[in-house]
């Protein structure tokens, strides 16, 4: 007998921890299995190709809200291919409402819902791959194994999900091996549950809270750093729920930092106490990035989600950390209960004033089995994943509309890092406005001159910038901002026609020269990365520019030597 676990990810470089967990679970068990992954990116004729070529009797596909119509379509298509296939279903998009998802889709055989490990192993023992599917479903239903869920006899059968493992130190560590692996994205949990119950989260329902042993969670984590990996994200829904227990995983962290790889977590701020802040501020920079979902400050939504913390106690951790050595990600929702767009106004003004290095700007889904599932309170939402809200009783459709047109210019200009100036302060001192109206204006005129419509180069990316900024002041000082910008981000191809403050080639081949100058400007940080290549290679991934900064007395004109590849670091030096 053949199975296989199927993983379907967004792109090349995330992973599916849950078929490797699925997998390691069964092996650690003595039980057969294999799996694949592949990307919604692909055909998905090209993947039902390779399923089919893997002449499997059990293909289970994880599935999740981004990935669900394509699993979908390619099952359908396999089982038709390979008829005498048993397709199984998991994970979070099909584990509710299973008796109409089975309906509606007869060519999946079985759904496994809730944990995994088990549910999986009990498949693989008790199915046979000489008996038809009827067969294999009669003894599904004879020894009423838990948290299966299909379609025997023409009735729906389900007996209830067995309780959650509660012992996690039972689970092995899914990436073996990880040396292909290391310049992935690779997602770890040390907890499962959540203390919390926001009425828009699937984990709202979910199984009670419980953590893995340190000292298993210290062994897994050591395993990636001795691979020196890219990029780990735990997925623990709130990894500082535990406060001491989230301090002694940082301080291993920290203490076992192999100076590459990067920690991604999802934390409440206000969780966060002293003693965390105060060692947090001491750690290297970029060996942690924090996840902050916030979204919103209205205490009358905040209250309707059952998320009712002051944003008071968020800005006040978040000050705290300050931003230096850990990046930020912050989240908001717009179309959330009694939400209007003048409340999300200051909600995005708050959430903007923490200046995290990225701002999510999402738009509510409805989760089928999250507790807002039912109880719409009177929004209208598509009928399609992700299933986004379309209108709620306090948004029209035309709001969120344009909030989609604000979230695009966010991801554009303010979470690539193209944006440097538009901090609040400066975005007040500069314009005279706050960030929503500087992110709303730039929406309106954006759409005005037909941006969101063409395909467009990096070029045309500053330049509707630099147009949309001549409308709020002067020429020169758009100029100066958006130069300093683009010199910033690295080459551009052709010169966009307005930029007057062109490289000045000759100066930075005497610059690239004059080695003690090099050493006198150059943070000693970078020298041996500097120094390893030669001027040739720093004449071609560099520039010299001078532009007014604003900064300055009088808006005085300065050099900014800027350096993009191997080293990516924009220098004010004197003339």
């Amino acid at each position: 007998m053949k199975t296989v676990l199927v993983g379907i990810n967004s792109s090349f470089v995330h992973t599916c921890l849950s078929v490797r967990e699925l997998y390691s679970y069964a092996r650690s068990k003595g039980l057969e299995c294999s799996f694949c992954e592949h990307t919604v990116n692909n055909e998905p004729v090209k993947t039902t190709d390779s399923l089919y070529t893997e002449d499997a009797d059990i293909y289970a596909f994880s599935v999740y809200i981004f990935n669900v119509a394509y699993v979908k379509r390619v099952a359908s298509d396999l089982k038709k291919a390979k008829p005498d296939c048993f397709i199984v279903f998991g994970g979070p998009e099909v584990s509710h409402s299973r008796e109409k998802f089975l309906k509606e889709n007869p060519y999946v055989d079985l759904i496994l819902s809730g944990e995994g490990e088990e549910a999986f192993c009990d498949l693989l023992r008790n199915f046979r791959a000489d008996r038809p599917s009827v067969k294999n479903k009669e003894v599904f239903y004879q020894n009423k194994l838990k948290n299966f869920s299909y379609i025997y006899n023409g009735n729906y059968i389900t007996f209830g999900d067995r309780e959650p493992i509660c012992d996690l130190s039972v689970l092995p560590f899914p990436y073996e091996p990880l040396e292909e692996l290391r310049d992935r994205i690779l997602y770890y949990e040390s907890s499962r549950g959540c203390p919390f119950r926001c009425s828009y989260c699937l984990s709202a329902g979910d199984m009670p809270l419980r953590y893995a042993p340190l000292d298993k969670v210290f062994a897994d984590l050591k395993i990636f750093l001795d691979a020196k990996a890219r990029q780990v994200k735990f997925i623990d829904r709130t990894f500082n729920s535990d406060r001491r227990r989230a301090l002694e995983i940082w301080k291993f962290l920290a203490e076992n930092d192999n100076g590459v790889t990067n920690f991604h977590f999802e934390i409440a701020a206000w969780l966060l106490n002293d003693e965390a802040i105060e060692f947090l501020r001491t750690v290297r920079k970029d060996l942690f990035r924090f996840e902050i979902g916030i979204q919103s400050t209205n205490p009358e939504t905040m209250k309707a989600i059952c998320r009712p913390v002051p944003f008071s106690e968020i800005k006040k951790a978040v000050a705290a950390l300050d931003g230096k050595n850990i990046a930020l990600h912050t989240d908001l929702i717009s179309g959330l209960p009694h939400e209007t767009i003048e409340t999300f106004e200051n909600s995005f003004n708050d959430v903007y004033s923490l200046e995290g290095e990225d701002l999510q700007l999402g738009f509510l889904k409805i989760l089928d089995g999250s507790p807002m599932s039912d109880e719409r309170f009177g929004a209208v939402f598509s009928s399609e994943p992700p299933y986004e809200v379309i209108s709620t009783p306090t948004m029209s459709y035309s709001d969120l509309a344009f909030l989609r047109k604000i979230a695009a210019l966010i991801e554009i200009y303010h979470n690539s890092g193209i944006c440097s100036f538009a901090l609040t302060d400066s975005l007040n001192t500069l314009f005279g406005l706050t960030p929503y109206r500087f992110w709303a204006k730039f929406a309106t005129f954006s759409s005005e001159k037909g941006f969101f419509d063409k395909p467009r180069a990096v070029a045309d990316t500053f330049s509707n910038l630099y147009y949309y900024i001549c409308t709020l002041c002067g020429e020169g000082i758009a100029q100066s901002l958006c130069a300093y910008d683009l010199y910033r981000h690295g080459r551009v191809g052709s010169f966009p026609s307005w930029l007057t403050s062109l490289p000045d080639k000759e100066a930075l081949y005497d610059l690239l020269k004059d080695e003690d100058r090099i050493k006198h400007i150059l943070p000693e940080e970078y020298h041996e990365a500097f120094f390893s290549e030669n001027i040739k290679y720093w004449y071609k991934n560099s520039v010299l520019f001078a532009v007014k900064d604003l900064s300055e007395p009088n808006n005085k004109e300065v050099l900014y030597w800027s350096l993009y590849n191997k080293i990516r670091l924009q220098i004010k030096i004197d003339k």
